[in-house]
Order: C-alpha cells, then sequence, then structure tokens
C-alpha cells in the first residue's frame, strides 16, 4: 500500500479457500511457493494472481488458495519448477507426491503472428548452447546431440531443464513457420523467463537496390539494417557490403519496424530510411545523390584543423577532417535538398571546440560543385572541478548547456577544462566525477569574445538503490528510470535491472526522493516515487492489474502540461506513455494495457505546481481523477470531465 497525502480506500476483496496437500520426494526442502493464477478467459476472472508460502514438515506440505478455475505452479529454491494447468478447486485437493529435480530451468511461451484455426500445427521450440562456431566434425556432432526440444503446450507454455549458461532458442512449426532467434541467459539454481512471447510466422525476404551501386573512390557501400522496439531500442541488426552491381538481398526477416542505413564506413550515412516488414516481401530502391564539397574552416581568424559532420534529422551523416590551413575538398559528399545542411558540426578535442550551425547553406558553384566556408566565433570559459577542499579532482565529466540547449560533454583526466567558441547567452556548466556532483549549473552569461575562470565544485551525490522483485523472485531486464524531484534536470534514462534485478542510479547531491517509472514486460506498469538510501530498496511488480486510457487534450494557452499522478509520484502524460510502451491511437489516447491498480489523476500543470501535487495538491478545474480496479479499464481526459471506470 503506497501511503500519501491524499486519502485512499484499500479494498480487500474476499475469497473462499480450499486446502492443498501433497508430499515431496526431496527431503532437504524446507519451504515450498505455490503460485496461482486463473487461466485467460473472456471477460477476466476475479480471482486473484498471486502466491503462497507453505512450510515443509516431514516431506509434508498443506496450504489454502482460493477457491475456482487456476492454474497452479510450485516453486522451490534450487529446484525445477512444477506446472498444473486449469485445475478447478472447488473441494480440498491433495496433488500426491510431487518429484522434484534440482538444478535451473527456463519458461516462456510461443504463439502464432496469425490467427491460426483450432487445429493449428504443434509448436516446437528448440534450445542450444550458445557458443563460437564448431570448428570441426566432433565439435559439431556435440552440439546437435546437446540441442533440445519441447512441445508448447495449447496455451503456447515450454519449460525446460538447462544447467547455467547462455542460451540461443527458437520456435518452429509446421508450413514453414518459425520464430526469430533469441539469446537467452539461465542463472543457477534459478527459473528464468522469456520476457516477451516467441512469435512464429513465415519470414520475409529484403531487397534494396543502391543507385550508385559503388560508393565514392571505388569502394563498395555499408548496408545496416537494423530491428528496432517501440522504444526504439536496437534488438538485432545486419552488417554486410553491397555487392558492386548494387543489389543486396537477404531471406530471414520477420515483421517489425527496421531501419536502413548505408555509408561508406561505421562511422558515417549518406543514406537511411525507415522499413516496415508486415506479411510479404519488401523490394526498396535507395538512390543517393552524390556533389562535391571544398572549403575552409578558421576561428579567431585562424585556420582550424578539425572535423566537420553534416547531418539531416532522419539519420544521414557524413563527416571530412580539414588539413593543418584549415582547408578542405574538393570531396564527394551527399546531395541535400535545396543545397541547405540541418546540421554542421565541427568537433575538435585539442583545442578544444564544438560548434553546431544550424540550415547551413552551400554556395552552388555550378551543377556538381559547392563551396562552404565556416568561421568560428565566440569567448572562452576554462577552469577546473575541485571538491569542498580546493583540491582538483581528476577523471571528471563536464556537461556544458549553450544558450540553444545544445548539450555537449566533456572527459577530463586532469580536471581542468577549456570551451572555445562559445556563443553569446547563458552558458551552462555541470561536473560529475564517480562519486560526486555539482549540486546545481553554474551559469555564465557571455557577452562577447572575452574569456572566462570557473571553478565547479563536487559534492558527494545521492544514491538511489534498488532490488525489482515479483513474488516469484527477482526481476532482471527490468526497464527502470527515474527523476529527482527537488531537480527535473537531474534524470537517469531507462537502464535494465541486472541478473538479480537491482539497480543504482546516482542523483545530484541533497536529493531527497526520485520519482521512478518501472516498466517490467509481463507484470504491470509501476509508476511509484522512492526515497534515497544507503540500502536497496524492494520494488514489487505483479502480473495484475488494469487498463489505463488518457485523451490527450489540445495545448493549453497558459503553458500547462499534462502530468499524470499516483502514489505520490508524477511524470509528464508524454513521457509516460513512451516509458510504458504506450499503444497510441489515431486519436491522440495513450493506452497501457496493464498498469498497477489503484487511484490516478491526469492534471495540468504549471512547473510551478509540480511538486505541491506530488505532495496531494490538485487543481480542481484542471484535474481528472479515478480509481483503476484490478482487471477494470479507467480512462481520464483533461480538462476536468469524469472519470469513467469500467
Amino acid at each position: 500500500v503506497q501511503v500519501t497525502p491524499v486519502p485512499a480506500a484499500v479494498a480487500l476483496p474476499h475469497f473462499r479457500t480450499v486446502v492443498i496437500r501433497g508430499e515431496l520426494t526431496a527431503a532437504t526442502v524446507n519451504e515450498l511457493t505455490i503460485g496461482f493464477a486463473p487461466p485467460p478467459a473472456v471477460p477476466p476472472s476475479s480471482l486473484p494472481a498471486s502466491s503462497v508460502a507453505c512450510p515443509v514438515t516431514s516431506r509434508k506440505f498443506a496450504c489454502e488458495v482460493p477457491s475456482g478455475l487456476l492454474d497452479l505452479t510450485f516453486r522451490a529454491p534450487g529446484w525445477v519448477a512444477l506446472y498444473r494447468w486449469k485445475e478447478q478447486l472447488d473441494a480440498d485437493l491433495n496433488v500426491g507426491t510431487l518429484t522434484l529435480r534440482r538444478g535451473s530451468s527456463f519458461t516462456g511461451t510461443a504463439t502464432f503472428a496469425e490467427r491460426q484455426p483450432k487445429n493449428a500445427p504443434p509448436i516446437t521450440v528448440t534450445v542450444w548452447r550458445d557458443s563460437p562456431a564448431a570448428q570441426n566434425d566432433d565439435q559439431k556432432q556435440r552440439l546437435a546431440i546437446a540441442r533440445q526440444t519441447a512441445k508448447a503446450n495449447g496455451r503456447g507454455f515450454f519449460q525446460f531443464a538447462l544447467a547455467p549458461g547462455d542460451y540461443l532458442i527458437e520456435a518452429t512449426a509446421e508450413g514453414g513457420l518459425r520464430s526469430e532467434r533469441r539469446s537467452v541467459r539461465v542463472l543457477e539454481s534459478r527459473e528464468s523467463q522469456l520476457r516477451t512471447p516467441l512469435v512464429l510466422e513465415r519470414p520475409h525476404a529484403l531487397t534494396v537496390h543502391v543507385d550508385p551501386p559503388i560508393a565514392p573512390y571505388g569502394k563498395p557501400w555499408l548496408l545496416y539494417v537494423s530491428l528496432q522496439d517501440r522504444a526504439g531500442v536496437t534488438e538485432s541488426e545486419v552488417r554486410a557490403e553491397v555487392p558492386r552491381n548494387g543489389e543486396w538481398r537477404r531471406e530471414g526477416f520477420f515483421s517489425g519496424h527496421y531501419t536502413l542505413m548505408i555509408g561508406r564506413s561505421g562511422e558515417d550515412s549518406w543514406y537511411s530510411a525507415a522499413l516496415d516488414l508486415a506479411g510479404a516481401d519488401v523490394i526498396h530502391e535507395a538512390k543517393i545523390p552524390i556533389t562535391h564539397i571544398s572549403g575552409n574552416v578558421t576561428m579567431g581568424g585562424k585556420p582550424l584543423e578539425a572535423n566537420v559532420w553534416f547531418s539531416d534529422e532522419k539519420g544521414m551523416k557524413a563527416g571530412i577532417r580539414t588539413h593543418a590551413d584549415g582547408t578542405y575538398g574538393p570531396i564527394l559528399m551527399p546531395d541535400v535538398p535545396n543545397d541547405t545542411w540541418p546540421d554542421v558540426t565541427i568537433d575538435n578535442e585539442l583545442p578544444y571546440v564544438r560548434r553546431t550551425f544550424k540550415n547551413v547553406k552551400l554556395k552552388r558553384r555550378d551543377d556538381e560543385n559547392r563551396d562552404l566556408d565556416l568561421e568560428l566565433k565566440g569567448a572562452t570559459i576554462f577552469g577546473d572541478v575541485v571538491d569542498e577542499k580546493g583540491a582538483i579532482q581528476s577523471n571528471a565529466m563536464i556537461t556544458a548547456t549553450t544558450a540553444d540547449q545544445k548539450v555537449v560533454q566533456v572527459e577530463s583526466a586532469s580536471g581542468t577544462f577549456v570551451f572555445n567558441a562559445v556563443t553569446p547567452g547563458p552558458f551552462s556548466l555541470r561536473a560529475d566525477t564517480r562519486e560526486a556532483a555539482t549540486a546545481g549549473a553554474t551559469i555564465v552569461n557571455v557577452t562577447g569574445e572575452e574569456s572566462s575562470e570557473v571553478h565547479l565544485v563536487v559534492k558527494p551525490v545521492s544514491m538511489l538503490r534498488g532490488i525489482v522483485r515479483s513474488l516469484a523472485g527477482p526481476i532482471g531486464g527490468a526497464a527502470i528510470g527515474a527523476v529527482s524531484l527537488e531537480n527535473w534536470a537531474d534524470y537517469v534514462s531507462q537502464m535494465p535491472t541486472d541478473e538479480e534485478g537491482r539497480f543504482i542510479m546516482a542523483f545530484s547531491p541533497e536529493t531527497l526522493s526520485a520519482v521512478v517509472s518501472l516498466n517490467a514486460p509481463g507484470y504491470a506498469y509501476r509508476l511509484l516515487r522512492l526515497p534515497m538510501r544507503s540500502d536497496p530498496v524492494p520494488v514489487i511488480v505483479e502480473p495484475t492489474g488494469g487498463a489505463l486510457v488518457f485523451t490527450q487534450s489540445p495545448p493549453r494557452e497558459d503553458g500547462t502540461k499534462a502530468y499524470v499522478i499516483h502514489a505520490g509520484a508524477l511524470l509528464p502524460l508524454r513521457i509516460i506513455g513512451w516509458l510504458s510502451g504506450a499503444d497510441v491511437d489515431s486519436a491522440g489516447r495513450i493506452a497501457i494495457g496493464l498498469a498497477e491498480e489503484g487511484v490516478y489523476s491526469l492534471c495540468d500543470l504549471a512547473r510551478a505546481e509540480v511538486r505541491a501535487a506530488a505532495d496531494g495538491w490538485r487543481p480542481a478545474e484542471r484535474c481528472a481523477t479515478g480509481l483503476l480496479p484490478r482487471g477494470g479499464t479507467l480512462t481520464l481526459e483533461v480538462p476536468a470531465r469524469a472519470a469513467r471506470a469500467q
């Protein structure tokens, strides 16, 4: 139960119970955990999904569970779990003798991408050791023998008893159906679980025609095809050289959102496109227009030897290195519409400079040649990173934010730094070391081409530690992100929990609490508030909850923004939609399929009102509040309209 300043009612539903009895073959097991959950049904069952701990005495156990139709799981640490499906528990049940096997196990589910008839082909799941390619026939034979297969049951569930280690897993079925190959890790004396189902379909072919077929200066084009999830995280990637005829073809692609990039090396991209593969082979035409560019780069009237990167918002990126006299070219580069590059960045380490010019127009000399001269002007800001006693701190990271909100990070082994060609306006500086950070930003107001010295004082950081767990054990790989409630500029982007479910996040000194977003696949999404503590905070996730639907209101003229508030925590609605992996329909409604039950508010807030709203205050005329029940749906919309709970 989350305790907040907002009054809350806690519903404790009652269920009739029955007793499950049995006996174990293992004499060393002192406690057995019985997990129970109602099978999937429409409408959903009102029975809870949870677990109970059963003491074992002389190998015998007895525990109470709700009466009704349930799936049961019997678990003991260090032993392979046992499953029983659709047990109708109308009276006490004696399950007899349960034979437990020592070791680790791996479980998951597999499903078809398309709806199948009742007599759908059986699904075969194969798992094998993830190891380097076999070098001889004996090794190949040993790997083939080591493969294990299992048939998924009618619900798509499968289970393997495996030794700890890294494995590859794949599902197949008749008719040429198969799933993508996944990498999985099995932990010692644990039940490891597949985060998302294996989806079976007929793989597709992707063909790319590149024009011109050969990259400048006679080199082959390098092609990259990456598969990304809804959060934009790359799940898999294909890298290959394009044949000299310009046609590249590869089979074995599964449905999904892919990004195609073509370049001359691993650092540039002369072409970028989004590809959606769904149900059919795809042929893509990639035309790359090319031109010549020449010019020179100077700083303070002197030649500058530096890297110059040309890029656009679609992912195209190409770079050159100027000579010692600041000149470059003529060099072949991608041609761009209207001879205008959205971003041109000058980057150099010594002297340090990083400046981005926006919407840079090239000077057209003729149909095939362009010119561009770049002059860097501005102030010089230098200084060091010190502790509270004035001692310089080595191995520091300095983060600078320019007047146009461009963020630049510089690593300094010596603890000193210098920024050249800083443009007029506020220039914000922060510093971090391994165990310390500045409490806030130091602002330098740049007016011209002056020089300024700055000392950045770091203090010990505040640490947020925790362990994400379900009733069945730790949850590894859960996506967790957080922001300081005292300083919204101090945030930690989404990161995965480790194999033990642990996470550690560092925040600015004097931070007291953080708003945490937790998205563990297969469990209800959680938005919560956690204090800074030296010992790990347990964070519990459950496989049950309800559906949250938010209707976005038009932007308000007063500059307020829609925030989701729950259990003393809050985040902007658009951020919640991204972190939770929510679906967004054509009307702009944001739907989280499974979220923690409880009271939620959707409010339009000004930045100055955020902290008060986290502590319980609500602007009634700009808020909608409702209760999300287990197995139900809550729809919220602002300006305040009646919350609808179904």
